[in-house]
């Protein structure tokens, strides 16, 4: 690499009068302008080459999947009887996880409710990728399609979740037409957020137990933690 010295660099950044790099002279002082332009080069075709591709045959491969289990006519029809996961379910759900996948617990030790191969697993990652490519619409609507399966199963942390990526959805597409259902949105997931903290709670009572004397819990439940991330947001933006 054609770098100079950090010395060098130094100096040079203090004669500049502008910041066409915008390193806020301290970042990248020590590139040469060649290493500069192969930097820009070797990133647009890392884009364009890989990230982009791969994004398309992601969003292509889910979208097979959920057309097939999600979508149409007959799977509508399907979706009016279906009720939610009994508790006998969600332990032989457990069990066989941990027969033939190993022990899929999340970091904090719980229970993963829906597994990365289960049509809820993919619906949602459907919808996310979506909303990271910034397609909005189809990110509204992909989430719908599992925000009453959540409700159903009284998933109410997932459901939270969904409910509050519906509302930066319709957010940013259309922010004071559909206020009414923006602020619908996020007061179910705050209620949702409020349900899954205490389940939570009644599930690990030593873990979130208050200390003698009411003092602080010595942690917070995640959808505690996700509620109060999002009371952030609202009141930042």
């Amino acid at each position: 690499i054609n770098s100079t010295a950090p010395e060098t660099a130094a100096l040079l950044a203090a004669e500049e009068d502008h910041d066409l790099w915008n390193g806020g002279g301290k970042c990248g002082n020590c590139l040469s302008v060649t290493d500069r332009a192969n930097l820009r080069k070797y990133l647009a075709n890392l884009v364009t080459s890989g990230i982009l591709p791969a994004l398309e045959k992601r969003l292509a491969n889910l979208n097979a999947i959920v057309s097939e289990r999600k979508k149409g006519v007959r799977n509508v029809l399907k979706s009016f009887w279906r009720t939610g996961k009994t508790k006998e379910e969600l332990e032989q759900e457990q069990q066989q996880a941990a027969i033939t996948k190993g022990n899929k617990t999340s970091a904090d030790g719980a229970f993963v409710r829906y597994r990365y191969d289960t049509i809820e697993s993919q619906t949602r990652l459907l919808a996310d990728t979506l909303f990271l490519v910034k397609d909005f619409d189809n990110a509204l609507s992909t989430y719908r399609l599992i925000r009453d399966d959540y409700k159903q199963d009284k998933a109410h942390g997932h459901y939270a979740s969904c409910q509050e990526m519906m509302a930066l959805c319709m957010h940013h597409t259309d922010p004071y037409g559909r206020a009414r259902d923006i602020v619908s949105c996020l007061e179910n997931a705050l209620l949702s957020y409020k349900k899954a903290a205490e389940e939570e709670r009644a599930a690990n009572p030593d873990v979130y137990a208050q200390r003698s004397g009411g003092g602080r819990a010595p942690a917070a439940p995640v959808s505690t933690r996700a509620a109060t991330r999002l009371c952030l947001v609202l009141t930042t933006s």
